[in-house]
């Protein structure tokens, strides 16, 4: 049997995470409202030197606006400690940028200019904000569907996306409490 006739392939192009979700917001809306953080390491072996933090906010902002019906709303670059952490970003941070999201009707999306978030990370920061959160991983398997004409170039991005529907089954069983949640209930 055929890859591209394959029944089990078709399942997995019909259960798209990434690009169904701007698709299904684009038709409720004018556009997808999308808050883009661009977290900066201020110190340390992780803080990059090879360009500005102002530049890589302004790539994020380019890339997100490649996405049919998606709109940078607010944007943000946001110092953190280490990459390498657990979480991103610190509790006092987290508060802030909940509250400012919650507290717009715009957002609909948030977009972290990382290369590709923990599959833990999404899902605190998703339940932390009430929103979509992508990374860039997410924002280009987005685009290249969107561009995407033929039926392998369909599966191409449909095998694309496998981490991140293994990952999301995977995490659903291992999810225990984290310390966004623990944040979040003193509110």
């Amino acid at each position: 049997m055929d890859v591209l006739t394959n029944p089990y392939f078709e399942s997995i192009r019909g259960d798209s995470r990434i690009f169904g979700f701007f698709e299904s917001e684009a038709r409720e809306s004018k556009g997808i409202g999308t808050l883009v953080l661009q977290p900066w390491v201020k110190w340390g072996a992780n803080k990059r030197t090879d360009t500005s933090r102002q530049l890589l906010l302004d790539e994020a902002v380019a890339l997100v606006n490649t996405l049919p019906g998606v709109e940078v709303v607010a944007k943000e670059i946001v110092p953190v400690k280490s990459m390498d952490k657990k979480f991103i970003f610190g509790s006092g941070t987290v508060e802030r940028l909940v509250s400012q999201v919650r507290a717009s009707h715009h957002i609909s999306c948030i977009f972290i200019n990382v290369e590709m978030l923990k599959r833990g990370q999404i899902v605190a920061l998703e339940e932390a904000f009430g929103r979509k959160v992508l990374d860039r991983y997410s924002v280009v398997l987005g685009i290249f569907r969107h561009h995407a004409q033929t039926k392998e170039a369909r599966l191409q991005i449909a095998l694309a996306e496998l981490p991140y529907i293994r990952g999301e089954k995977n995490w659903r069983h291992r999810r225990a409490p984290n310390a966004i949640e623990a944040v979040l209930a003193r509110d």
